[in-house]
């Protein structure tokens, strides 16, 4: 697919943002989408139908967790490292056990 045309290959995301797919609107829980590509197809649409999503892109042709492993990652532990992490809870809930 590297070696199709620009808008072939967004014709083929299309389906990702059609209303049966995943409706329009916030997400209930943070999002990242990450695009392979060498031009953005999709940012403006990403962003439209979904905000608060974090876009990247990561230029490469296709599989960028085969071409580009490394930055993947990285990219893939910075929005986790972004995320809120709760305390849990002194009651463990169903067993009435509590936590020191």
């Amino acid at each position: 697919m590297s070696q199709a045309p620009q808008r072939l290959q967004a014709s083929a995301i299309g389906d990702h943002f059609r209303d049966e797919s995943i409706p329009a609107g916030a997400l209930p829980v943070p999002g990242l989408y990450v695009e392979a590509g060498f031009e953005s197809s999709v940012e403006a649409d990403v962003k439209a139908r979904y905000p608060g999503v974090q876009y990247e892109r990561i230029p490469c042709a296709h599989f960028i967790n085969l071409e580009r492993p490394e930055e993947l990652n990285q990219l893939l532990q910075r929005f986790l490292n972004t995320l809120a992490v709760e305390e849990p809870s002194n009651n463990i809930p169903g067993i009435g056990v509590s936590r020191p």
